[in-house]
């Protein structure tokens, strides 16, 4: 039987295609010389083969090749082209790999297309013989400080960005340990501003108040319902109250005169902390003096003042009726 595979090998050292007749070809091309930059390898230049399903019109190249170094006629060697690529084509059609030595394998992908695989052998005579080198990076020695100029030298990138990520490395604890002190600076004052105590809130000293105790504004009394009507109220919740405020001592007090009286009139009960804010302001903003006590777990908020005659009690429940609650009521007076 005649090797058909050994003898398309030899032919493909002296000549750039070769045809199977009926069956396809073997075409070659220059291929230059490459370098493996990961495996350290130089590859001297080649040929590299590609197969052509469509080249299948019989030059009569691969017949005369068999007939000259077989020595057989031209009917035998046309027969033995013949059965081998009938045999070859039944191979591929049952997805068996067809191996050409030295030249590379034939198959038949999953969509049914040729695929042709080439092997290392260098079918270019004009670099026979040229071997593929194993090389290794020159480490150049640094240059002595006798030999080194005065210019600096410049740095290379790698060593730059090593240099650089080192510093950040350094600099990055004390920038967290800023960031974190900022954070909690901000986070307290915002706490001290969210949580100041009422009794911090000045009040607007009305023109008729005459050397009144600053405690008095704040004192918490028991207080009683007034006979004259109910105070408002909230509903009655589980919540902080407001605490008691100690009294301060006022060393600049100064006596009433005979003629002047003290009046207290409730504005307004709440049993959260936010109504008694907001009706402190409500009564600092009108320019009043701020009185409260508690009852229970009622806070109850109202304004105090200096008279001189009982008119300018009916005025000022007016007043605070009109602005606050029609059921404000009087808590004391004398």
């Amino acid at each position: 039987m005649v090797d058909i595979k050994q003898q398309i090998g030899q032919i493909l050292y002296e000549r750039d295609a070769l045809i199977i007749p009926d069956f396809g070809g073997f075409v070659s091309s220059y291929k230059p010389a490459t370098i493996d930059h990961v495996q350290g390898l130089i590859h001297p230049p080649s040929k590299k083969l590609s197969f052509n399903k469509n080249l299948m019109i019989n030059d009569g190249v691969l017949i005369n090749c068999l007939q000259e170094s077989l020595g057989i006629s031209l009917s035998e060697a046309r027969k033995s082209i013949e059965d081998f690529v009938d045999r070859t084509v039944i191979k591929l059609d049952n997805r068996e790999i067809i191996v050409f030595p030295g030249i590379g394998r034939l198959y038949k992908d999953y969509e049914n297309n040729l695929q042709f695989l080439q092997d290392n052998t260098n079918y270019n005579t004009s670099v026979y013989g040229l071997p593929t080198l194993q090389y290794y990076p020159i480490l150049r020695s640094r240059i002595s400080a006798e030999t080194a100029t005065d210019l600096p030298l410049a740095q290379p990138l790698a060593a730059r960005s090593y240099s650089y990520r080192r510093s950040a490395m350094a600099i990055m604890p004390f920038a967290l340990i800023a960031i974190i002190c900022l954070g909690a600076l901000l986070f307290y004052n915002r706490q001290t501003n969210t949580k100041q105590p009422i009794a911090e809130a000045i009040p607007v000293v009305d023109e008729n108040r005459i050397n009144k105790k600053p405690g008095e504004q704040l004192s918490i009394l028991e207080s009683i319902n007034h006979s004259t009507g109910e105070i408002e109220t909230e509903s009655i919740e589980t919540e902080a109250l407001i605490e008691e405020i100690p009294e301060k001592t006022d060393t600049e007090a100064a006596t009433l005169s005979p003629a002047t009286k003290e009046c207290v009139i409730i504005v307004g009960a709440f049993s959260k902390k936010a109504g008694v804010e907001k009706r402190v302001a409500q009564i600092v903003d009108l320019g009043y003096s701020v009185y409260q006590d508690k009852k229970g777990k009622l806070t109850r908020v109202g304004i105090q003042f200096a008279y001189q005659d009982a008119s300018e009690i009916r005025e000022k429940l007016e007043a605070m009726r009109d602005n606050f609650d029609n059921r404000a009521w009087i808590l004391k007076e004398k």
